[in-house]
């Protein structure tokens, strides 16, 4: 008689129920109130109940957010319970969870965004701006939805749009709404994540001028106006401004508020970029190649903070040099 050894049976066992989630979730129950996590730099400690529940309350919220089975979650942490969490929340959802070193310079992140296309991309609030850098420069943002406050959200212009009002913009969008929706509803309703802005002059709080030059009743030049930039600027989550830095337009005053500075997190000039401090000056955290401090001193209305340390951009690649120049040229 001949006998043949059927693996299923254990690889049921080992493969599915012997695993580190099954334990944890096993331990949830079986050691319920037992010491499962502590953090010295907090003091505060987490049973295995509560580990468990934790993480399936993270797990929640990256379900939400549209994270699921097989799905990249990329998490750049310190060596804390944040971290451990976000692992078995990612996990539970049959997540792959990618932790990268919190050591590694924004050319480097968003190598690994690219390369691993995540789903999500958590970091540490002190790694803000090498965050923010980085995704910056990664070409993968499967969440990233252009609005425009004309009203058109999921635009896909082929070129570089005119205006807010460019016929593109509603050609390609995947719906045109009015202009008090879009406003009422989608931003000041906290639905937009980042917004865009420039100006003509910018303070060294981030606050922005785009109404007039001079006084305002005779002034030198009167510029289009803020539109909606100040809602813009009070709305989203963040802003970026984008801007060339001179003293034309690095100003100690305004000569019109049009939009205040709260909310930005980074400014992007062609000499590098700046950041605010924790008092909401803007500080100077990196520059691009061939750019001294004193240039961007000397481009500044007045004393620019600059940090201890400053930081170089990496220069583009060769596919982004080659996509701004056919967009650029279309």
């Amino acid at each position: 008689m001949t006998y043949r050894y059927d693996p299923s049976a254990f690889r049921e066992v080992f493969e599915r129920r012997f695993t580190y989630l099954a334990g944890l979730e096993r331990n949830s129950h079986r050691y319920a109130s037992r010491p499962a996590l502590h953090d010295p730099a907090t003091g505060r400690r987490w049973t295995y109940a509560q580990l468990w529940a934790d993480a399936g309350r993270i797990g929640a919220g990256l379900s939400a957010h549209g994270v699921g089975p097989g799905d990249v979650v990329v998490f750049q942490l310190h060596n804390g319970p944040e971290f451990a969490l976000l692992w078995i929340a990612a996990q539970r959802l049959g997540a792959i969870a990618s932790p990268i070193n919190f050591r590694l310079s924004p050319g480097e992140t968003a190598y690994v965004l690219d390369d691993s296309t995540p789903a999500a991309f958590v970091y540490d609030a002190s790694l803000a701006a090498t965050a923010t850098d980085a995704l910056a420069r990664a070409t993968h943002a499967p969440g990233c939805v252009l609005i425009y406050e004309s009203g058109t959200i999921g635009a896909k212009p082929h070129r570089l749009p005119l205006s807010i009002g460019d016929g593109e913009l509603a050609e390609t969008a995947d719906t045109v709404v009015s202009v008090p929706e879009m406003f009422g509803y989608w931003l000041q309703g906290g639905r937009i994540d980042v917004g865009f802005l420039g100006a003509a002059q910018i303070d060294r709080h981030g606050n922005l001028n785009s109404t007039v030059i001079g006084d305002y009743a005779t002034p030198k030049v009167r510029l289009p106006g803020a539109g909606g930039a100040p809602e813009i600027a009070t709305s989203v989550r963040e802003v970026f401004v984008m801007l060339r830095q001179s003293t034309r337009a690095f100003v100690e005053r305004l000569d019109f508020l049009s939009s205040v500075g709260s909310r930005v997190s980074v400014v992007v000039t062609d000499l590098g970029l700046l950041h605010p401090g924790p008092d909401g000056e803007l500080t100077l955290t990196h520059l691009h190649p061939g750019v001294g401090a004193d240039q961007a001193r000397d481009a500044t209305g007045w004393p620019l903070r600059i940090a201890e340390t400053l930081d170089r951009t990496e220069p583009p690649s060769d596919d982004e040099l080659s996509t701004l120049r056919e967009l650029q040229a279309r």
